[in-house]
């Protein structure tokens, strides 16, 4: 039970330093593929579900294409405006007002922006001719309007606004055509709430001519807005209002303010929470050269278990983070303070546990702060965003520079310890090898008597161990040429590698010669015994000769007397008490041989 016991902690230490052999050096090498499965969780499968979805919604408006509404006739507002005679109207004067709220929703991984556009227009006609003239007026709605109500249009003559005969009010917008009286000035007044998503695209009326156009675009609330290069340009803009005012404007540019949903808060809270595997990197990079500076060697104590566990706690910060953005129940920075107060503690916690408390908050804490507030930088970084990514970029050059003589210098002296503890191992081991040495020439010398042949399957067993215990004592010798040759190395990858194999070899040797010695010993004591017991009962009388049954002379133990010729007895030993059996073979029936017998003492069954 004792032996047991020893060569299962044998083994185990053989599988714990075999692990600690390659932890250390792949430690980054985890956090960068950490990384990547982040990468891939927030921003990859997000993508392939999104086409997935618009692939889907084509099939859908495909199916839709072809059933059978294609029959329909087309609307009549859509004929009546086709077919439409009359002049473009002159406008002395546009005044348009506009006030426009958004609201955000997310579907999946994607935010999208929500607008509500409430629309009033004043347009002031005056024909100079002394006829009647027929004007069409074409009122758009956005080009990126879903729904539009409460949709009016109103003309006066200089009485009361009333709506005239004939408007036609549709998915497109407002269109008017009819005769209005010459030398007389005319207002229209048009009023409407659209609805719509992502971008408000809005084009002036056409007309033959505009001599005053006043559009005032108020904002509510405070949403991101981008007006784009190829959009009419404003004339002044502020945080509440955004005015376009022009004299006798000429221009077919439309009016655009895009609201893109990444900018939005809930768009910037999901935007942090994709960063996640970039923050990881950063950190994982960081904790690794902060490790290997403050002590050498310090994470060949972490596991794989240890890594994902700091690897989540520094990610709770995103999940907290991102529940509370999504509900927006909470402004941004109480969501990242919330989110630290949370996550940052289990960290330092965690950091303690697996190596201790000073390197946990003299270095660990800062390096979290410091990734954290990049990534943070980057969503909520405004104007600010490049100065503070320049400077972070200064302060990490310079503490690398500063550092990086003092950690290259530390790593090449845990490095040479390494080689100097394991040339020591090798050395040390010598003394193993020696002992496994001398009970190879035991071996060697009880093979040499020979033995009747009941003892053959014994000295096969030792035979088999003392081989196996011999190839162990090669790979010693193997090993020691190898140590000797590594500290020749110049290329230090070569060197690292070689080191590190020299390392796995020893570790596997130690487990292997001890079971090599365990068997060889158990096989020579098992011989021994048998010879005794043989011994003990008669079997021999002269030392590695046989003596014939039948005509007395003695030889060497073949199956046949080389004398007389008769049949050798079988000679059975108990694989189980060790008892042996002889059988007269020339004094017995054949048949008799074949059924199966039974030890004398112990009841155990021969191998025949």
């Amino acid at each position: 039970m004792s032996d047991k016991l020893s060569s299962l902690r044998l083994r185990r230490t053989t599988r714990s330093r075999r692990h600690e052999t390659n932890r250390g050096f792949t430690l980054i090498e985890l956090m960068v593929v950490c990384a990547i499965f982040g990468v891939i969780a927030a921003i990859i499968l997000p993508s392939l579900a999104k086409v997935v979805g618009k692939k889907k919604k084509m099939e859908e408006e495909r199916v839709l294409a072809g059933s059978p509404k294609e029959s329909i006739a087309p609307r009549a507002s859509s004929a009546l405006r086709a077919a439409a005679k009359g002049m473009l109207p002159v406008f002395s004067r546009e005044d348009i007002r506009i006030a426009l709220s958004t609201q955000e929703h997310r579907i999946g991984m994607d935010v999208y922006t929500r607008f509500e556009a409430s629309y009033h227009g004043q347009f002031v006609m005056l024909h100079s001719s002394d006829k009647e003239e027929t004007v069409r007026l074409d009122f758009s709605f956005p080009e990126s309007t879903t729904e539009a109500r409460d949709v009016s249009l109103k003309l006066s003559t200089g009485a009361a606004l009333a709506e005239p005969q004939g408007v036609v009010y549709d998915e497109a917008g407002i269109f008017w055509s009819g005769p209005l009286p010459g030398n007389t000035e005319v207002k229209a007044e048009v009023s409407f709430i659209a609805q719509g998503r992502d971008s408000f695209v809005y084009r002036l009326p056409a007309t033959s001519r505009t001599r005053v156009v006043q559009l005032t675009l108020a904002i509510q609330g405070n949403p991101a807005i981008v007006i784009p290069d190829h959009a009419l340009q404003p004339t002044s803009t502020s945080s509440e209002q955004i005015v376009w005012q022009f004299n006798n404007l000429v221009s077919d540019r439309a009016i655009v303010i895009e609201l893109p949903g990444a900018q939005s808060p809930l768009g910037r809270a999901m935007l942090l929470c994709k960063l996640v595997g970039m923050a990881v990197l950063l950190f994982g990079a960081g904790f690794w050269y902060l490790s290997e500076l403050y002590k050498p060697g310090l994470l060949h104590a972490f596991r794989w278990a240890h890594f994902f566990l700091l690897a989540l706690n520094y990610s709770l910060f995103f999940v907290v983070f991102g529940v509370l953005g999504f509900r927006g129940n909470t402004t941004t920075w109480s969501a990242i303070a919330i989110a630290a107060l949370l996550s940052l503690p289990l960290l330092m916690l965690h950091v303690t546990g697996v190596i201790h408390a000073h390197f946990a908050f003299t270095r660990t804490l800062p390096l979290a702060i410091f990734t954290l507030g990049l990534v943070i930088n980057g969503v909520y970084g405004g104007e600010l965003r490049d100065y503070v990514f320049l400077g972070a970029a200064v302060i990490s050059i310079a503490f690398v520079t500063v550092t990086f003589r003092r950690w290259a210098t530390h790593r090449e002296e845990w490095v040479k310890s390494l080689e100097n503890n394991l040339v020591a191992r090798i050395k040390a081991f010598a003394d193993r090898i020696t002992t496994a040495r001398e009970l190879d020439k035991q071996a060697g010398t009880a093979l040499q008597q020979s033995d009747t042949g009941s003892l053959g399957a014994l000295r096969t067993s030792v035979e088999k161990a003392w081989q196996y215990l011999i190839k162990q004592c090669q790979e010693y010798d193997s090993l020691s040429f190898d140590a000797a040759k590594m500290v020749t190395i110049s290329n230090n990858y070569q060197r690292n590698y070689q080191r590190n194999t020299l390392g796995d070899r020893m570790v596997f040797l130690e487990g292997c010669l001890f079971d090599a010695r365990k068997n060889l010993e158990t096989a020579l004591r098992q011989l021994v015994d048998a010879r005794e017991s043989l011994k003990a009962k008669g079997g021999q009388s002269v030392p590695g000769k046989t003596h014939c049954a039948v005509c007395g002379h003695a030889g060497e133990a073949t199956p046949f007397c080389p004398h007389c010729g008769a049949q050798r007895p079988l000679n059975l030993v108990c694989g189980k008490c060790g008892d042996a059996l002889r059988l007269p073979l020339h004094m017995m029936d054949k048949n008799l041989i074949k059924n199966p017998i039974h030890c004398l003492s112990c009841g155990e069954p021969y191998s025949l």
